[in-house]
């Protein structure tokens, strides 16, 4: 366990695999989250601030954002004593990834030309089947 000094960050930063902020926006869209992209400070343990570039407001006024890293993908930034979302973050973090995955594989087959034609999930384990058809003119 290592002890924080007194003014080390209370901010998390939790990487990602998420680089396109489209693909992530309607991602949080499908998870009904309420998003605003611009870039501004979010709040934390006594006033402290972090600049993101996506923020979700939260019930408490204690918001969580989403920043762009050096490595182009996008970070979670959260105060974690403060995180008020209805399941954990572990949770959170995984219906996003699972979500954005979705959504890049049914936006790429779309540009390729393809049409949906069914998205089934499987109850017991969450596994997500999608049927796409393209018809050669």
């Amino acid at each position: 366990l290592k002890l924080l000094e007194p003014n080390m960050s209370h901010f998390s930063r939790i990487k990602t695999s998420i680089r396109e902020i489209d693909l992530l926006k309607k991602s949080l869209v499908n998870l009904n989250l309420v998003w605003e992209e611009k870039e501004q400070m979010i709040e934390g343990y006594q006033g402290e601030t972090h600049k993101v570039n996506l923020v979700i407001h939260q019930k408490n006024n204690i918001d969580i954002g989403f920043e762009k890293t050096k490595d182009n993908n996008y970070q979670l930034v959260a105060d974690l004593a403060f995180w008020d979302q209805s399941t954990s973050v572990d949770a959170f973090l995984d219906s996003l990834h699972k979500e954005y995955a979705l959504t890049t594989v049914l936006e790429e087959t779309k540009k390729q030309g393809f049409e949906q034609i069914s998205q089934t999930t499987n109850q017991q384990n969450g596994e997500v089947v999608v049927i796409v058809e393209k018809w050669n003119n």
